[in-house]
């Protein structure tokens, strides 16, 4: 029996749309600064598992100066312990009828279908997690990635973080961290005082990002030294196309996404991207249903995102 135009053409766009995916891949974790961060310095691609799990330390051993005849201590004690996140898991549908194959003549007009629905697919995926990358993981009943919102914070919103129950004391405050919410107009000097609450010796802020809004306040406070990034980091957001300014040495972005009258500091190193491989923009189908003439793929991503120290992060709210 003879192949009919629209098996063949269905051939080439589920041909097509494994051939683009990988590139397609890349293109999702530079389309934000905080992803291209995560993605140069932070991402973990990992195999599998129930949940993720981040180990922290939460003490040190025992040591110290001793004299002679001084009695050591040896005690034990509980230095680590983890951090668990779910996986949180993301979809879109790529659907084609058997019309498609007729009314799209030729290999490459197929192809350019293929491609466009694609992309239109890979925008669905970004625009959610890029959501949800600012939220506390509470939105679509918890079925999402646990954003900044909830990993910054110090227990007044979110009381626990990876399983911890934060608290001012013990392990519970190593996960907290830095909330402002006095607000009022924006200032340098909010600027600073905000990006030291995160310093802990030579540890600071490599990354501050907020709203359109707020960013330009910030560019028509600096001086015109400052409004070029200095870092290579910096330069690297300036080259995939990002507006980065340079403050304390941190690169000041912003991002649609960021919600109103919020502006985050972010040690970068303390936060990691995981990624699943079996889930990594990974294309199922075409699926055929019995009774219509349609074929359905299905494109996938499961990731997370998780801070190991929340105290070397702060988030200002209600600026104006």
């Amino acid at each position: 029996m003879a192949i009919t135009f629209t098996d063949e053409a269905s051939d080439i766009f589920t041909t097509t749309l494994r051939h683009i995916r990988p590139t397609m891949a890349d293109t999702f974790y530079t389309g934000r600064a905080f992803f291209l961060r995560l993605y140069d310095q932070r991402r973990i691609m990992i195999d599998g598992g129930r949940e993720i799990q981040q180990n922290i330390m939460i003490d040190s051993p025992p040591g110290g100066s001793y004299g002679r005849g001084d009695e050591l201590d040896i005690s034990k004690k509980q230095l680590f312990t983890a951090l668990r996140m779910p996986w949180a898991t993301y979809y879109s549908a790529i659907t084609e009828d058997g019309q498609d194959g007729i009314e799209n003549n030729g290999a490459s007009a197929i192809m350019n279908l293929a491609k466009l629905r694609l992309e239109a697919a890979r925008q669905k995926i970004e625009d959610d997690v890029a959501t949800d990358f600012f939220l506390d993981g509470t939105n679509n009943g918890g079925k999402v990635l646990v954003g900044l919102r909830a990993a910054v914070d110090n227990g007044d919103t979110v009381a626990t973080y990876g399983g911890i129950t934060r608290a001012s004391t013990g392990i519970g405050s190593r996960i907290r961290g830095n909330v402002n919410t006095v607000g009022g107009s924006f200032s340098l000097d909010v600027a600073t005082a905000r990006t030291m609450d995160a310093v802990v010796g030579t540890k600071k802020p490599d990354l501050i990002l907020t709203t359109r809004t707020l960013w330009s306040r910030f560019h028509d406070r600096l001086q015109v030294s400052e409004q070029f990034p200095k870092t290579d980091r910096g330069r690297r957001l300036a080259n995939a196309g990002f507006e980065a300014l340079s403050w304390m040495g941190a690169d000041v972005v912003y991002d649609d996404k960021c919600p109103a009258g919020q502006m985050f500091f972010l040690n970068t190193s303390t936060f990691t991207f995981y990624v699943h491989q079996q889930r990594h923009f990974v294309l199922d189908g075409p699926h055929t249903p019995a009774n219509v003439d349609q074929r359905t793929t299905r494109l996938f991503l499961a990731c997370q995102l998780l801070c190991d120290n929340p105290r070397l992060n702060t988030i200002a709210t209600g600026l104006t």
